[in-house]
């Protein structure tokens, strides 16, 4: 019944049977369920997959209480306000990001601290060598920077700088981007 008011309509059988093995199977609180229906309704994606996809993702990460799932939607709400972040440097016109790319987003932007000049660096250096973007790509160049301590575009241009040798002449060393893209992890 609470379920069905959420929806605002008659639940289809698939949402029964859906929800059922959320309880049944998976011993999740009706509460929780309910949150979780609230959650997929304002999120615009009220469809048996999100819901069942979001469930055991919350139920993966252990969580059994109203805060915790909380915690949950407050982090994904970071997560997605950092994708903007990326878009915007990147260039690029808003659309759904997939989950990856939500992944990427938060760890560039909320835990390496990533601004955009950086972003934005990153990302041409992918398309000039790639002519196209890839998030996998423009990740392995950021955490390169994030564990060389780079915070600035400069500090990265200073690193691929020729340095002076005790002889007096230019040594060449390759650049970071070169060591990046040619090692093997």
């Amino acid at each position: 019944g609470e379920a069905e008011m959420k929806f605002g309509r008659g639940l289809r059988d698939s949402e029964i049977r859906s929800l059922c093995w959320l309880y049944l199977d998976h011993g999740m609180e009706i509460s929780l369920i309910l949150m979780l229906v609230e959650y997929a309704i304002s999120e615009n994606k009220a469809t048996v997959s999100f819901i069942e996809n979001t469930a055991l993702a919350w139920l993966g990460a252990g969580v059994t209480t109203i805060s915790e799932a909380e915690k949950q939607i407050e982090e994904r709400n970071k997560r997605k306000t950092a994708w903007g972040v990326v878009l915007a440097a990147f260039g690029m016109s808003y659309r759904m990001p997939s989950d990856k790319e939500l992944e990427y987003s938060g760890t560039w932007v909320i835990q390496w601290g990533f601004k955009s000049e950086m972003l934005r660096e990153a990302y041409n250096i992918c398309v000039d060598k790639n002519a196209k973007i890839s998030m996998a790509y423009i990740n392995k160049i950021l955490e390169k920077w994030h564990k060389s301590g780079f915070t600035t575009v400069q500090q990265v241009k200073d690193a691929e700088k020729p340095k002076e040798s005790s002889n007096g002449f230019a040594t060449y060393d390759k650049s970071l981007v070169e060591q990046l893209l040619n090692q093997d992890d």
